[in-house]
């Protein structure tokens, strides 16, 4: 489900959403600040709505938490990331390689015992 609101509204979704998923999480400013390559205060600035992230900053929070960037702004309200659970159909017999954050994966499927 998407929604649209004003700025103010979505300065308080990132503010809320947030706090929520830092309380969810257990993670403290601090550690998503070092992830970030922010300092502590910047984050906390963003948890209680004083700044708001600048869209890279978004996208960055966003993968952090697994969830997608329309969940932080308040436009979906499923925390899911659209990518997570995603099914794919793959050849068994020959490796599946994935890029993610600009890192290759390589799967190799074996069968279950």
């Amino acid at each position: 489900m998407l929604r649209y609101g004003t700025q103010n509204e979505t300065e308080m979704n990132i503010m809320l959403r947030l706090a929520e998923l830092l309380e969810q999480t257990n993670t403290t400013h601090a550690e998503l600040a070092k992830h970030l390559g922010l300092n502590r205060t910047t984050v906390s600035h963003y948890a209680a709505g004083r700044n708001e992230p600048d869209i890279a900053t978004l996208i960055r929070i966003a993968d952090f938490f697994h969830v997608s960037v329309d969940y932080l702004v308040g436009r979906d309200i499923e925390p899911e990331s659209p990518y997570t659970g995603e099914q794919i159909v793959v050849d068994p017999e020959k490796p599946v390689k994935l890029r993610v954050n600009n890192r290759t994966i390589e799967i190799i499927l074996a069968e279950e015992k």
